[in-house]
């Protein structure tokens, strides 16, 4: 048997989004970007209110990504915080992500990479949330 559903990845970058179209276009799930990095409170994506708020209005079950910069364990739970505290206001209904795409994350190795990856899930699944890793 064959199982599948269509999923929309959004953030920023698609800027103003006509949830209502994509919904109608066969959108069943959308994964939304709520952060990236941990440094500046700037790092907030700038559409996540709007993006989750309005395909929720929609009945639209959401996730939510956190793209990764982080190098170190430390950096990774520091990622972690700051995601959950972007989200506060939600409550997603699909797990929160970890987005490792980054080049300077690859050289560093499968293990550390692992690692990396296995301490930021570990605080989101501590705050009660399902984890998982979008690479």
């Amino acid at each position: 048997m064959k199982y599948s559903k269509v999923g929309i990845d959004v953030s920023e970058w698609q800027a103003d989004i006509n949830y209502r179209k994509a919904v109608n276009s066969g959108v069943e799930f959308a994964i939304i970007r709520s952060s990236y990095g941990w440094k500046s409170e700037s790092q907030k994506d700038k559409f996540f209110d709007r993006n989750i708020s309005g395909f929720q209005s929609l009945g639209i079950p959401c996730g939510v990504y956190h793209y990764s910069y982080a190098v170190t364990t430390d950096e990774a739970k520091a990622e972690a915080e700051f995601c959950l505290k972007c989200i506060n206001d939600f409550t997603p209904n699909l797990p929160i992500y970890y987005d490792m795409e980054e080049e300077t994350q690859a050289a560093l190795g499968k293990e550390l990479c692992t690692n990396i990856a296995e301490a930021f899930c570990a605080v989101i699944e501590n705050a009660g949330y399902t984890a998982g890793v979008y690479a």
